[in-house]
């Protein structure tokens, strides 16, 4: 009897851990060509953006929603990789 409660144990560890990668992949391609431009339209426009400013613009644009909102670093790094103005 331990021994199927182990499985049992594993199987539900195994699915939340497949879950968890599923998630994190999904976070990860919110980026799309689509966000990337108004990200960058959004810093040429006020350079002044903060990361969590543009997520609430991303919303209220509706380029996003709440479920699909890129994280502030995935948008840092959008910005890090926009050409220095000078």
């Amino acid at each position: 009897m331990t021994h199927s409660l182990t499985d049992a144990a594993m199987s539900v560890l195994n699915t939340v851990h497949e879950q968890d990668v599923e998630e994190v992949s999904r976070r990860w391609k919110m980026a799309s060509p689509k966000v990337v431009a108004r990200v960058e339209q959004y810093k040429h426009d006020q350079a002044e953006l903060s990361e969590r400013q543009i997520r609430t613009k991303l919303v209220e644009d509706k380029v996003c929603s709440e479920s699909n909102l890129p994280r502030l670093s995935a948008i840092y790094n959008i910005i890090r990789r926009l050409p220095a103005k000078g």
